[in-house]
């Protein structure tokens, strides 16, 4: 179980590894076994849309059942696997085309 404690060490720890790596401004999601939001955190000047974007990509690696990384792995293998429907709306629709 991911508690609200644990969600914000996870949070502040890759928002940390952003700042070494000298990544662009980032937004981190974390949730729970349910796919329910515990936190969200945004860097200042962090892109319009990353609180949607970051929690596609924590919705996606948790349906899948694989880290964050190996969703990246399979979106670069397969460049279909990651390209929304056009035809779907800018909500929680786009994060699964095949619901449109």
């Amino acid at each position: 179980m991911v508690t609200l404690a644990k969600a914000c060490v996870i949070a502040d720890k890759a928002l940390e590894k952003g700042r070494i790596l000298n990544l662009h401004p980032l937004s981190v999601a974390v949730l729970d076994a349910s796919g329910c939001l515990v936190v969200f955190k945004r860097e200042d000047h962090s892109a319009l849309l990353r609180e949607q974007i970051a929690q596609a990509k924590a919705w996606g690696a948790l349906g899948l059942g694989i880290g964050g990384r190996g969703l990246a792995q399979r979106a670069a293998s397969a460049p279909s696997f990651s390209m929304p429907s056009r035809r779907c709306r800018a909500d929680a629709s786009s994060l699964f085309p095949a619901a449109c």
